[in-house]
């Protein structure tokens, strides 16, 4: 007699884990473990220091020379500073009426235009003479015949006669047509 038929017994579940997960490939980390932090940046470098401010503009030109700013002439025989500067605005007329008979201003222009003056013949250097108004009665000229420097009545930065030549400070107007006079 044959033992009594018995179905073969249920298949246990598998363990959990099984079947084991294949092996990960090299450099993948396992599906279940996080992405790996990036590596860190390099440090920045500091910032460049701000640019350096742009230079100075250059100084408009001059016939003369600059001192402390100002354009110096000397004008021709017979010519006012106002003329020579263009007009009244382009005339420093403080600085021509209080330092034009400095002895800075004077020896200086008398170098330059080829004067080439004696000592005895710069009389009254630094002495003031006329006052900046257009009313001033005297101003420190150069005068032709007398081969030398003084301050002259009767004369000022607007209008000189023919003989005498006049330092003028000059300056440039603001961005503006210049006014003329004369």
């Amino acid at each position: 007699s044959s033992p009594p038929f018995s179905p073969p017994p249920s298949p246990r579940p598998p363990p959990p884990g099984w079947p084991p997960a294949p092996p990960p490939s090299p450099g993948v980390p396992p599906p279940s473990s996080p992405p790996p932090p990036p590596p860190p940046s390099p440090p920045r470098p500091p910032s460049p220091p701000p640019p350096p401010p742009p230079p100075p503009s250059p100084l408009a030109p001059c016939a003369g020379m600059y001192l402390d700013g100002r354009c110096w002439v000397l004008t021709a025989s017979g010519e006012s500073c106002v003329h020579h500067c263009r007009s009244v605005p382009e005339t420093d007329v403080a600085a021509t009426v209080s330092i034009g008979s400095s002895e800075e201003v004077v020896r200086a222009l008398d170098a330059i235009y080829g004067l080439n003056t004696k000592d005895s013949r710069f009389v009254n250097l630094e002495q003031p003479c006329g006052i900046p108004t257009l009313e001033a009665e005297a101003q420190y000229l150069y005068y032709e015949k007398a081969g030398g420097w003084d301050c002259w009545e009767h004369e000022t930065f607007g209008r000189v006669r023919e003989g005498f030549r006049t330092p003028c400070a000059c300056q440039p107007l603001p961005e503006k047509e210049p006014i003329a006079i004369g």
